[in-house]
């Protein structure tokens, strides 16, 4: 069962430039490291899956259906596609060496160094990793009764004691002078599932289908809405001057609404455990946004590392970073590559964490833009 650490510093509260350590693996410079390198020694995790990477042709399903002996063997492992059949999209996904990633579960917890060695003595494997840990990282323009004490949006300093005047994303003017947000820019939320029928965000989440909304932990359009993934939602849209609820960064200005919001789910409610919540397809999910209309993909997430040290001695895996590049390179584009949305590219934006360390993937990956925040003090949080 995958360890979730909830957060409390939702995405879009802040913004700061992202670390200057960017360390990933990728086969096709020719670099390696081990799972696990860190600068301290750390003891060894087990684990149930293990990504690979393969060269073009390799069928790997073949391959593991021939062993006889050892940890990979067919009755011993599953396989498939890290990113599935895309349909339309597939052309373009595997024009990108999106099919040749695979996601090899086993049967029961395996050493991942060892199932490591034992994958790479096979054909044509370009790169192993085990799969990290996901975790959760968590007065005024308009009627909504909640607006006025969300000081991050604006901060006089007159709220409580303490408070410092200007310690906010100074975004009243953006709201005054540009716009609130505009329907026609998707922002696809990598979380926990938005709540379709929450009051305050109905009508701007687009729903489950094939062009909308997709829940990548059970692989249906099916979303179940969640606490941290409604939270981020409403950090980012909840419809402003409705007098209902909260406030948000770019939900309009006139109580209509301002931009879309795509919820790909990723976190899903554990009934028999409510700490460690069921996790699904992340790099997929971002995937998605990309190729069924996003321009900007949040992610209030992270990988979990037991000290700043391994932290900083991790790097981002091969897959993760092609998701993310995918993102950046496609998104508002066609199949064809025309441009259908408001800009030709996109942006994706990672949580920076809560343990105040000065590294975490995949935020540390100089493409993406890395959010952390501040109390309202003008202290860090």
């Amino acid at each position: 069962m995958k360890r979730i650490l909830f957060a409390l510093i939702p995405t879009f509260f802040a913004v700061y430039g992202c670390s200057n350590f960017d360390r990933e693996y990728n086969p096709t410079k020719g670099n390696s490291l081990p799972v696990g390198k860190t600068e301290e020694k750390t003891a060894e995790r087990l684990v149930s899956e293990m990504t690979v990477y393969v060269e073009e042709g390799v069928e790997l399903d073949k391959q593991i259906a021939t062993r006889s002996s050892g940890m990979i063997q067919k009755d011993r492992v599953s396989i498939e596609r890290v990113f599935p059949d895309a349909g339309e999209w597939e052309e373009r996904h595997r024009a990108e060496g999106l099919h040749r990633f695979f996601r090899v579960r086993f049967s029961e917890p395996v050493s991942p160094i060892e199932a490591e060695k034992e994958i790479k003595s096979m054909d044509g494997i370009l790169e192993v990793h085990a799969e990290p840990e996901k975790k959760l990282c968590s007065t005024f323009p308009f009627n909504d009764p909640y607006g006025k004490q969300q000081w991050q949006y604006y901060n006089d300093g007159t709220l409580l004691t303490g408070f410092v005047k200007g310690c906010d994303i100074n975004v009243v003017p953006v709201w005054k002078n540009f716009t609130g947000g505009k329907s026609n820019v998707i922002v696809s939320v990598v979380d926990g599932g938005i709540d379709l029928n929450h009051p305050d965000l109905q009508g701007v989440v687009l729903a489950g289908g094939p062009n909308g909304s997709r829940n990548f932990v059970n692989y249906n359009y099916n979303i179940s809405g969640y606490d941290h993934g409604c939270h981020v939602a409403g950090l980012i849209g909840a419809v402003n001057n409705n007098g209902i609820g909260c406030s948000s960064v770019a939900g309009g200005l006139d109580g209509k609404g301002g931009v879309t919001l795509m919820s790909c789910q990723v976190f899903k409610d554990n009934p028999n455990d409510a700490n460690h919540p069921y996790t699904g397809n992340f790099e997929d999910a971002i995937v998605w946004g990309a190729d069924h209309g996003a321009v900007i993909s949040q992610n209030s997430w992270g990988y979990v590392y037991q000290s700043e040290a391994e932290a900083r001695g991790s790097y981002i895996p091969y897959n993760m970073k092609k998701a993310i590049d995918y993102f950046i390179k496609y998104a508002g584009v066609d199949k064809n590559g025309k441009q259908t949305g408001p800009m030709k590219g996109g942006v994706v934006i990672f949580a920076a964490g809560n343990e105040n360390w000065r590294y975490a993937q995949p935020s540390s990956y100089e493409a993406v833009i890395a959010v952390g925040a501040t109390g309202p003090n003008a202290r860090k949080a």
